[in-house]
């Protein structure tokens, strides 16, 4: 059974809302209704806390498979202060940038720009659980296995869910293609920079599958999607 801390649970309702919020922002009508445009925005923080319930869920249960532990949480940027003789100066100051850098390029954009990338992942071994491997800390490779489960699960979600024809499903795949492709990036603390530093081939390969996801499955079938982007992505790496 998958288990979240309060913390966790706290960091993954922020995370609705400000994604929530990205994709209700507009909610393509011509005319502003307050009630028909709240009622919106509640329908996309309700999908959007599946998506990334899901995504969480992912990455836990195979990290409890490698013997380890991963923890969600707010992506932030943490500031410090350093004295001209080298030394810290004050406590280490953490920014959230997971809110601020996604809503402020939503509301200078209106509403174009919808940045997915909210929440980092901290991955911790349990050596207790690791004792029938050969390091009692997990290796590189293997948070990247972790890291990446999350990307990949959104983005199968979001290919299945183009198959249908109702808006709300369309709505769905658009935020889990997001979600794939934006936490792909290799930017530290998310999940893209543990892919990154795990294995080069492995996020050349599946950042461009995701890429190539993304585009294609706004064209063309989920299966076809799949195979297409592949292919390219095999392409990329060869070439």
């Amino acid at each position: 059974m998958v288990q979240f801390s309060k913390k966790e649970i706290g960091s993954m309702l922020i995370a609705s809302l400000v994604l929530g919020l990205i994709f209700g922002y507009d909610d393509g009508q011509p005319v502003f209704i307050a009630s028909r445009w709240f009622t919106n925005l509640v329908t996309m923080v309700l999908l959007s806390a599946i998506s990334l319930l899901i995504y969480a869920s992912a990455q836990k249960i195979r990290a409890k498979k490698l013997g380890c532990e991963v923890t969600k949480g707010v992506w932030v940027i943490q500031r410090m202060s350093v004295t001209t003789s080298g030394y810290m100066k004050g406590p280490i100051k953490k920014m959230p940038f997971g809110v601020i850098l996604p809503l402020l390029l939503l509301f200078i954009s209106k509403g174009v720009i919808k940045i997915s990338a909210i929440m980092k992942t901290d991955i911790s071994s349990k050596p207790t659980k690791r004792m029938s491997r050969e390091w009692a800390r997990a290796a590189d490779s293997e948070e990247a296995k972790i890291a990446l489960a999350g990307p990949l699960i959104t983005l199968l979600m979001g290919l299945m869910a183009t198959a249908f024809t109702s808006q709300i499903a369309a709505t769905f795949a658009a935020i889990n293609l997001n979600l794939a492709l934006w936490n792909m990036l290799p930017i530290p603390t998310l999940d893209g920079s543990k892919v990154f530093f795990g294995s080069r081939l492995m996020f050349v390969f599946f950042f461009l599958m995701i890429l190539a996801s993304y585009i294609l499955a706004r064209v063309v079938s989920p299966i076809t999607a799949i195979i297409l982007a592949v292919i390219l992505a095999c392409v990329g790496m060869v070439t």
